[in-house]
């Protein structure tokens, strides 16, 4: 059977993109290698993508609790889920011990024939498709282009293209696996693309809390083996951990790490997930305090030039630059206290000179 994917549409021009401003520049793995794919290879990717989701769809082989690439699904629906059960454990007298697992060059290290093998054994994708998927992933090309020195083109042997429609969806079927574990384990699970959340009620005593404590240890650990033997690598240095609670329960329980393998991954006060500031008491005052700094600082800047530009241009900029960001998740927020609303309000007084082009954008709801 001879199914084709031509080899002009397997090139791409990769650029290195630094991850975080404020990274260090001289180091490589602070860098994403973003791939510039031909648009009709794009074009190709999104009717695939399309016929792949419908047949996950149709015959219910979607991941439970995968929020990326499906419809009526979002980073803000993982959270929410997240959110909600973390209340609910807390109105419940309990606390709530969350993980968030960090990949190091997650996209970049798939196993080919693995995938494939998944994609016939667990998805049924065979025949005409598999053939396809085969003849996509393999003998592909790839060039470094760094201010438009390019590097002499070399074979891509790993992991699906960083900036292709395709490969994202094929990254969250490869991982698939990691969902039957934590079920197995009796562990809470969340997972959106490469980010995945771990938790577990705790009851507020000190036993019982370590036995559970002890049963997403020993989940995280099987993650971790199952990953190497799949060519993923899990990065504990940048793995998070967090207990939420209320104060007193938090003092009692006195959880300072969870145990991985042999790193010990000390419990933070607060973690960024999926874009979002969790706080250990979930007042969502961290997530809240940022909005208002990056906000003020880019309304600050605008303001300062607001008399060079017209009324649709800074209009453009809130939008992008705060509105944005004000918007991002913001279904979180209900519940949080009025003095916290009343943080996010003063926005709209914090530049007057711009207070017309607020008003006519503004989505929160003034007294």
């Amino acid at each position: 059977m001879i199914v084709n994917f031509p080899p002009s549409l397997k090139q791409a021009y990769v650029t290195p993109l630094i991850k975080k401003a404020s990274l260090d520049k001289e180091e490589m793995k602070n860098y994403r290698p973003v791939s510039n794919i031909p648009i009709i290879s794009k074009l190709i990717e999104k009717i695939v993508s399309s016929r792949i989701l419908q047949h996950l769809a149709f015959n219910n082989l979607h991941t439970n609790f995968q929020s990326a690439y499906k419809k009526h699904h979002s980073s803000e629906s993982a959270l929410l889920r997240l959110a909600n059960d973390i209340l609910r454990y807390i109105d419940n007298k309990k606390s709530v011990l969350l993980i968030l697992l960090d990949l190091s060059a997650a996209f970049d290290t798939i196993d080919y024939d693995i995938l494939l093998a998944r994609a016939h054994s667990r998805f049924g994708i065979d025949g005409k498709a598999l053939y396809w998927l085969n003849a996509y992933l393999k003998d592909r090309m790839q060039t470094v282009s760094i201010d438009n020195n390019k590097a002499t083109p070399s074979p891509l042997k790993y992991g699906v293209p960083q900036g292709s429609v395709l490969g994202p969806l094929l990254f969250t079927m490869y991982t698939a696996p990691v969902a039957d574990i934590a079920e197995r384990h009796g562990v809470n699970y969340h997972l959106y693309a490469d980010d995945t959340q771990l938790y577990v009620p705790l009851d507020n005593t000190l036993g019982t809390a370590s036995y559970q404590k002890e049963s997403i240890e020993k989940c995280v650990v099987e993650i971790a083996d199952w990953m190497n033997s799949n060519k993923l690598k899990l990065n504990s240095d940048k793995t998070d951990v967090i207990v939420f609670g209320t104060n007193k329960a938090l003092i009692d329980l006195n959880f300072n790490s969870v145990q991985i393998k042999s790193s010990s991954v000390p419990v933070s006060s607060s973690v960024k997930n999926l874009g979002c500031y969790l706080d250990a008491n979930f007042t969502m005052s961290c997530q809240i305090n940022n909005i208002c700094q990056q906000s003020y600082y880019h309304l600050k800047n605008i303001g300062m030039i607001r008399s060079y530009i017209n009324k649709d241009t800074a209009q453009l900029l809130v939008s992008s630059l705060v509105m944005s960001r004000i918007d991002y998740c913001n279904s979180l927020l209900t519940g949080v206290s009025l003095n916290s609303i009343t943080k996010l309000q003063r926005y709209k007084i914090s530049q007057p000179g711009l207070y017309p082009v607020l008003k006519s954008i503004s989505t929160l709801h003034l007294s």
